[in-house]
């Protein structure tokens, strides 16, 4: 923090000032491995923000390289910070990832994954009765 006082770093953010956080940034980068899965990327493309990652979990699921957001190798730290240049310094790309990434959310409502949920369980309950 003493390095970047440009930077804002704020910690743990309580869930109903999410919302003025994601209105409020430019880009969104997911830097973690470790996470199972990452809702916050997902919250970070729905609210329109352009999105790197590494490629893994949510990011590996979601954002397709050039497309939606930006993926970068698991083991290429580097390239991840690649990517964030990238992000901070092409602004027409920005924005066609950003516009990109909204779109790709607008149909993961919790509506549809609970339908598509269900409808696995269906599959299998029907493979298993079968088998």
């Amino acid at each position: 923090m003493q390095e970047h006082p440009e930077c804002l770093f704020p910690g743990f953010i309580p869930r109903d000032e999410l919302a003025r956080h994601y209105a409020s940034a430019d880009v969104y980068l997911h830097a973690s491995l470790s996470e199972t899965f990452g809702n916050v990327l997902t919250e970070a493309m729905a609210s329109g923000l352009a999105v790197a990652g590494f490629d893994y979990a949510a990011a590996r699921q979601f954002v397709r390289d050039g497309e939606n957001g930006l993926l970068a190798p698991c083991d290429q730290a580097g390239a991840l910070v690649a990517a964030a240049v990238r992000l901070a310094t092409d602004a027409p790309l920005r924005t066609r990832l950003a516009a990109a990434a909204r779109a790709t959310m607008e149909p993961q409502s919790w509506t549809s994954v609970i339908t598509r949920f269900e409808s696995d369980l269906l599959g299998l309950a029907a493979a298993h009765r079968h088998s």
